[in-house]
C-alpha cells in the first residue's frame, strides 16, 4: 500500500528485490530458474525394484515420404 511504501521511504529502508513480484512491478528481469545449477549434479537412482524401460527408438521416415510432406504432396 501507499503507507508501507512512504513509511519504508522515510526510514530509508532498502529492498534488494528478491521475490517475483517486486521485480515484475520494477520492470526487472525475475528470478525464474536462478538455482538450477543446485541440481545439476544430483543423481537420481530409481526405487528398488523398479526396472528403468529402454529408450524409445523412433523409425526414421523414408525420404520420398518426408519430401512428400515438406512439399505437401501425397504419394
Amino acid at each position: 500500500t501507499t503507507r508501507v511504501l512512504t513509511d519504508a521511504a522515510i526510514r530509508g529502508a532498502k529492498d534488494d528485490l528478491l521475490g517475483l513480484k517486486e521485480n515484475i512491478i520494477i520492470g526487472h528481469l525475475i528470478p525464474a530458474g536462478s538455482g538450477i545449477y543446485r541440481y545439476a549434479e544430483i543423481d537420481i537412482q530409481p526405487p528398488a525394484g523398479y526396472e528403468v524401460p529402454p529408450p524409445r527408438v523412433e523409425e526414421p521416415v523414408p525420404v520420398p515420404l518426408a519430401a512428400a510432406v515438406l512439399v505437401g504432396e501425397e504419394e
